[in-house]
């Protein structure tokens, strides 16, 4: 494509983890007054953030409900699902697309990623993830990446990944689902990377974002496997910046030949917090926003 005159630019912005626990179901009740769920006063402080970009990515954690049934019911529980008005307050805070590759994807079984796609995409937030079968997804092999995501008058191309779509161990491979793997980091690494990233160019990316479900819980420093993973992919001409989520607190960013990792950008919605009846560190309270702006040199860079 003809390169974006010099002084073009546009901004990505990007969140942490949706991860809507129980008590957060709970307030979404309240604020509705008791019919249905409202979840935008939730997002209300941070919408003029969201708004500073052209462009706002989030991970969406948790399946939908498209009847707002088997909701979670437990701080205690790990297995998530979620009212369906959240999506809706996800696109009236600005958001413009989630990743749903995360360790709970798999959470309500295809039926629930089947459901939780269609419920955000009539909202108007494009879900990028696996698909509920192996011919599904915008890429029709049951996957997204990549997808194609407007910032303004030029173009993202998204690349999601996890550590795993199922709520298991990191893993190179999920043999019960296996399309999915397209979107686990471990499955495609740096060679399948670079492949879904350069498709994007071809199909008209200015630029590739990589969203990744990495790293280890209530960890502040990243892992060993992260940073290599992100000297791999920034050190290499397809991936252009990296932002991380899952330690549910935030990780630091670092500058890796001239572009930018966020190792975790921590919690963005979550009812996790330090009491003295559970081990949480005080970080889990902490999110960031991150932005990461694109200038055109004009020789294509």
């Amino acid at each position: 494509a003809e390169a974006a005159p010099k002084g073009t630019s546009f901004t990505v912005v990007a969140t942490g983890d949706v991860l809507v626990h129980s008590d957060v179901i709970k307030q979404a009740k309240a604020n509705a007054g008791g019919k249905g769920y409202d979840f935008a006063p939730m997002f209300a402080q941070v919408k003029p953030w969201l708004a500073g970009g052209d462009v706002a990515i989030c991970n969406q954690e948790t399946p939908l409900s498209p009847d707002n049934t088997n909701l979670t019911q437990s701080m205690k529980i790990a297995v998530f699902n979620t009212p369906h008005e959240q999506a809706d307050a996800l696109a009236g805070a600005g958001i413009d697309a989630c990743s749903t590759s995360n360790n709970h994807t798999l959470d309500q079984g295809v039926d629930g990623i089947r459901a939780t796609r269609k419920i955000m995409e009539d909202a108007g937030v494009t879900p990028i993830g696996p698909a509920a079968d192996a011919t599904g997804g915008q890429q029709g092999d049951g996957s997204d990446n990549p997808v194609l995501v407007k910032a303004g008058d030029r173009t993202v191309g998204v690349v999601t990944y996890s550590y795993n779509v199922a709520n298991a161990g990191l893993s190179p491979s999920l043999p019960s689902h296996p399309w999915m793997e397209k979107h686990m980091w471990m499955a495609q690494g740096k060679k399948g990377i670079e492949a879904q990233a350069r498709k994007a160019r071809e199909q008209g990316a200015d630029v590739v974002v990589a969203v990744m479900h990495w790293g280890a819980e209530y960890s502040i420093p990243p892992r060993p496997e992260q940073e290599d993973m992100a000297h791999q992919l920034l050190e290499g001409d397809q991936v252009d910046a990296i932002v991380g989520h899952h330690a549910h607190l935030p990780q630091p960013c670092a500058t890796i030949n001239d572009k930018t990792v966020f190792y975790g950008l921590g919690n963005f919605l979550s009812a996790q917090r330090k009491k003295p009846t559970n081990s949480f560190p005080p970080q889990v309270q902490d999110g960031m926003i991150a932005g990461i702006t694109f200038t055109a040199d004009g020789k294509g860079g």
